[in-house]
């Protein structure tokens, strides 16, 4: 199988094909873009000024079933191997999802340096009965406390985040492990996209729905 992408962030691109093709569930977070060569202005866009500087990516795999984590590793090895920005590692995750995590892009001298990933971070939240939205809500602000950097709660299911509660906290743990029985706990399967933003210097989480039961 070949699939080629064109997009400012052609390996996301990627992904979501393969999802709508296999139902495989990845989770998109993406590295800090600071490079001139990571970035381009946006053309004819109200609310952004500028965007990831991605292009064209192709890559080939074995057609017949295809195994999931395999042919993710193969993907995200050759879009590292790419002059598109940010590098990526798969990273297996409960229920039979993956997390494709952004660990290095360009710094402010164009050599690609390594970052830590943002839901690496430690926090600790207080375990508690509270609607979805405000988990993500806490989880986002200890993350920002720590990083400097914002987390906004971009595209989501609304109704869902905020009617849906669940007893959720940990001490000490990875934010990306809180995130992930936040979203677990809901009846829908749900999935994210951490998108940076270079215009505002800061990180849009999306919140997916994925079709078919859980």
């Amino acid at each position: 199988m070949r699939i080629t992408a064109n997009s400012p962030r052609p390996l996301l691109q990627m992904i979501e094909a393969l999802r709508q093709q296999f139902g495989w569930i990845v989770n998109y977070e993406e590295p800090r873009y600071s490079s001139r060569l990571d970035v381009i202005e946006a053309a004819k866009s109200p609310t952004q000024s500028d965007i990831p500087s991605g292009g064209e990516f192709t890559v080939e795999f074995p057609a017949k079933a295809p195994d999931p984590e395999k042919t993710l590793r193969l993907i995200v090895d050759a879009y590292n191997h790419s002059n598109n920005p940010g590098r990526f590692e798969v990273r297996p995750a409960p229920d039979a999802q993956f997390y494709l995590v952004g660990t290095a892009a360009r710094d402010e001298k164009d050599a690609v340096s390594p970052q830590p990933a943002a839901f690496d971070s430690i926090v600790t939240l207080p375990s508690q009965e509270r609607p979805l939205a405000d988990t993500i809500q806490a989880v986002g602000d200890a993350i920002t406390a720590q990083i400097h950097v914002p987390i906004t709660l971009g595209v989501a299911p609304q109704k869902t985040l905020a009617y849906t509660k669940a007893t959720v906290g940990g001490s000490k743990v990875a934010a990306r492990e809180l995130l992930h029985q936040c979203l677990a706990a809901s009846t829908r399967r749900l999935y994210w996209y951490l998108l940076y933003d270079p215009s505002s210097k800061g990180y849009f989480l999306d919140v997916h729905t994925a079709p078919g039961a859980k």
